[in-house]
């Protein structure tokens, strides 16, 4: 998932839940295929290359293991009478540096093992 976001809170001593209303009021998410947990075996130290047409704008890796805290996430859920149900999206949270970005322009982020999702910001 690639997730588009904005900021209105200029504030740096916001709280994460602020950050987190504000980012979602103003943001989207450009979704890649269905996976299964099949392909997804090596996740931690995932390669992150984030593009701009052609333009490598970021390479990064993944500090953590997603499925340690896919797992976490999954418990907490269930301890709160809601487990996650079929065709439910899960955004995991950063994986790379955000960047800042312009309209008209052509975006990719591939993910090593996983594949890669594409738009264009007009």
């Amino acid at each position: 998932m690639l997730e588009v976001s904005d900021s209105r809170i200029q504030d740096s001593n916001k709280r994460i839940i602020d950050e987190a209303a504000d980012n979602a009021s103003a943001g989207a998410c450009v979704l890649g295929r269905e996976l299964t947990l099949s392909c997804c075996t090596d996740v931690e130290g995932l390669c992150i290359n984030l593009r701009a047409g052609d333009e490598i704008l970021i390479t990064t890796q993944a500090t953590e293991d997603i499925f340690a805290w896919l797992s976490r996430l999954f418990v907490k859920m269930i301890a709160w009478g809601r487990p996650m149900l079929a065709g439910d999206i899960i955004a995991a949270g950063a994986m790379a540096t955000p960047v800042s970005i312009t309209g008209d322009t052509y975006y990719s982020a591939d993910f090593e093992h996983l594949g890669t999702v594409s738009t264009r910001i007009v």
